[in-house]
Protein backbone atom coordinates (compact mmCIF):
# COMPACT_ATOMS: atom_id res chain seq x y z
CA UNK A 1 0.00 0.00 0.00
CA UNK A 2 1.04 3.42 -0.91
CA UNK A 3 1.77 5.97 1.72
CA UNK A 4 4.73 8.53 0.40
CA UNK A 5 4.00 9.99 -2.85
CA UNK A 6 5.97 13.09 -2.97
CA UNK A 7 9.45 13.77 -1.57
CA UNK A 8 7.32 16.42 0.84
CA UNK A 9 5.83 12.90 2.35
CA UNK A 10 8.95 11.57 3.46
CA UNK A 11 9.20 10.54 6.90
CA UNK A 12 12.16 9.91 9.32
CA UNK A 13 10.36 6.37 9.04
CA UNK A 14 11.04 5.81 5.60
CA UNK A 15 14.70 7.43 5.24
CA UNK A 16 15.41 4.45 7.88
CA UNK A 17 13.86 1.36 5.97
CA UNK A 18 15.52 2.95 2.98
CA UNK A 19 19.03 3.47 4.68
CA UNK A 20 18.82 0.11 6.65
CA UNK A 21 18.28 -1.31 2.57
CA UNK A 22 21.18 0.20 1.64
CA UNK A 23 23.27 -1.51 3.92
CA UNK A 24 22.21 -4.61 1.32
CA UNK A 25 24.96 -3.14 -0.65
CA UNK A 26 27.57 -3.91 1.29
CA UNK A 27 27.00 -7.49 0.08
CA UNK A 28 29.30 -7.72 -3.54
CA UNK A 29 27.17 -7.82 -6.38
CA UNK A 30 24.46 -6.37 -4.56
CA UNK A 31 22.81 -3.05 -6.44
CA UNK A 32 22.74 0.32 -4.26
CA UNK A 33 20.18 1.31 -6.67
CA UNK A 34 17.72 -1.75 -6.76
CA UNK A 35 18.32 -1.89 -2.70
CA UNK A 36 17.16 1.50 -1.73
CA UNK A 37 14.56 1.55 -4.57
CA UNK A 38 13.46 -2.00 -3.23
CA UNK A 39 13.27 -0.71 0.48
CA UNK A 40 11.61 2.23 -0.27
CA UNK A 41 8.99 0.74 -2.10
CA UNK A 42 8.55 -1.94 0.75
CA UNK A 43 8.12 0.53 3.32
CA UNK A 44 5.12 2.30 1.60
CA UNK A 45 7.16 4.65 -1.25
CA UNK A 46 5.29 4.75 -4.54
CA UNK A 47 8.01 3.21 -6.87
CA UNK A 48 9.22 6.83 -8.97
CA UNK A 49 9.69 8.18 -5.04
CA UNK A 50 11.58 5.45 -4.21
CA UNK A 51 13.63 5.50 -7.11
CA UNK A 52 14.07 9.57 -6.51
CA UNK A 53 14.95 9.05 -3.25
CA UNK A 54 17.32 6.07 -3.84
CA UNK A 55 19.30 8.74 -6.61
CA UNK A 56 19.35 12.10 -3.85
CA UNK A 57 20.55 9.29 -0.91
CA UNK A 58 23.57 8.22 -3.29
CA UNK A 59 24.65 12.31 -3.43
CA UNK A 60 26.52 12.07 -0.05
CA UNK A 61 27.80 8.37 -0.63
CA UNK A 62 29.56 9.56 -4.39
CA UNK A 63 30.87 12.76 -2.65
CA UNK A 64 32.09 11.32 0.21
CA UNK A 65 33.59 8.22 -1.88
CA UNK A 66 35.15 10.69 -4.76
CA UNK A 67 36.88 12.64 -1.67
CA UNK A 68 38.28 9.37 -0.52
CA UNK A 69 39.59 8.43 -3.75
CA UNK A 70 41.33 12.01 -4.32
CA UNK A 71 42.58 12.15 -0.77
CA UNK A 72 44.28 8.87 -1.83
CA UNK A 73 45.59 9.52 -5.06
CA UNK A 74 46.70 13.50 -4.62
CA UNK A 75 49.98 13.28 -5.56
CA UNK A 76 49.23 11.48 -8.98
CA UNK A 77 48.08 14.91 -10.15
CA UNK A 78 49.30 17.72 -11.56
CA UNK A 79 48.10 21.11 -12.29
CA UNK A 80 47.08 20.38 -16.18
CA UNK A 81 45.06 17.33 -14.83
CA UNK A 82 42.92 19.33 -13.35
CA UNK A 83 41.30 20.72 -15.95
CA UNK A 84 40.86 17.76 -17.20
CA UNK A 85 39.16 16.40 -14.16
CA UNK A 86 36.45 19.78 -13.92
CA UNK A 87 35.81 19.46 -17.27
CA UNK A 88 34.88 15.61 -16.59
CA UNK A 89 32.78 16.19 -13.44
CA UNK A 90 30.53 18.88 -15.60
CA UNK A 91 29.60 16.47 -18.63
CA UNK A 92 29.64 13.83 -15.84
CA UNK A 93 27.16 15.74 -13.74
CA UNK A 94 25.09 16.68 -16.55
CA UNK A 95 24.78 13.17 -18.10
CA UNK A 96 24.02 11.57 -14.88
CA UNK A 97 21.31 14.39 -13.90
CA UNK A 98 19.67 13.76 -17.40
CA UNK A 99 20.02 9.16 -16.93
CA UNK A 100 18.62 10.00 -13.50
CA UNK A 101 15.29 12.02 -14.72
CA UNK A 102 14.69 8.92 -17.23
CA UNK A 103 15.01 6.76 -14.81
CA UNK A 104 12.36 8.33 -12.73
CA UNK A 105 10.25 9.31 -15.12
CA UNK A 106 10.36 5.77 -16.53
CA UNK A 107 9.37 4.48 -12.86
CA UNK A 108 6.56 6.34 -12.98
CA UNK A 109 5.05 4.32 -16.14
CA UNK A 110 6.51 0.45 -15.86
CA UNK A 111 7.90 -2.00 -13.13
CA UNK A 112 10.90 -3.14 -12.47
CA UNK A 113 9.95 -6.94 -12.83
CA UNK A 114 11.56 -8.08 -16.03
CA UNK A 115 15.11 -6.43 -14.60
CA UNK A 116 14.31 -8.49 -11.38
CA UNK A 117 13.78 -11.83 -13.00
CA UNK A 118 16.65 -11.10 -15.33
CA UNK A 119 19.03 -10.57 -12.50
CA UNK A 120 17.46 -13.36 -10.89
CA UNK A 121 18.23 -15.73 -13.99
CA UNK A 122 21.56 -14.44 -13.97
CA UNK A 123 22.64 -15.29 -10.68
CA UNK A 124 21.23 -18.68 -10.73
CA UNK A 125 22.97 -19.31 -14.51
CA UNK A 126 26.47 -17.78 -12.72
CA UNK A 127 26.07 -19.98 -9.08
CA UNK A 128 25.67 -23.45 -11.66
CA UNK A 129 28.05 -22.26 -13.96
CA UNK A 130 31.02 -21.18 -11.26
CA UNK A 131 33.84 -23.48 -11.34
CA UNK A 132 33.90 -25.81 -8.06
Amino acid sequence: RVRYETLDDVSPALALGVGLFQCLSLWPGFSRSAATIMGGMLCGAKRSLAAEYSFIAAVPIMCVATAYDFYKTWRLYEVSDLVVLAVGFVVSFFAAWAAVRAFIMLMGRTTLRPFAWYRLVLAAVVFLMWPR
